[in-house]
C-alpha cells in the first residue's frame, strides 16, 4: 500500500524532522504546506544533523488549494487529539494521504 504524509503548516522543525526519517524509513513521501514555521535550506538541514534528508521524497505546497491541485489525493485522513475513531479503525487508501495540521491549532 502506498500513501503520503502530509503536514499542514509545521512550526516545530524538530517533529517535522522526525516524520521526515519515518517516510524514508517506510519509504513514503512527505508534503509539506506553506507556511512552515522554519526554514529547509540545506545549511539549516546540515546543521541539523538530518542526514538522511537527501533521501527523502519531499514536497513542499504554496497553500492547502495547491497541495490538494498538484496531488489529487485518492483520500484524506485527518489526523487529531479531538478525533473520534482510533488510527487502528482506519482503512487507508492506495494513493491516499494522511493530514496532520499545525502543532499549536
Amino acid at each position: 500500500m502506498s500513501f503520503s504524509i502530509v503536514l499542514v503548516e509545521p512550526e516545530i522543525p524538530q517533529n517535522t524532522g522526525a516524520v521526515g526519517r519515518l517516510c524514508v524509513g517506510l519509504g513514503i513521501p512527505l508534503h509539506l504546506v506553506q507556511p512552515l514555521g522554519f526554514t529547509i535550506t540545506k545549511k539549516a538541514v546540515q546543521r541539523s544533523g538530518l542526514d538522511y534528508w537527501d533521501h527523502l521524497d519531499l514536497h513542499i505546497h504554496a497553500s492547502w488549494d495547491a497541495f490538494l491541485e498538484n496531488v489529487s489525493p485518492a483520500s484524506l485522513t485527518f489526523m487529531s487529539t479531538k478525533g473520534t475513531r482510533a488510527l487502528y479503525d482506519v482503512n487507508f487508501e492506495t494513493g491516499g494521504c494522511i493530514v496532520f495540521g499545525s502543532e499549536s491549532r
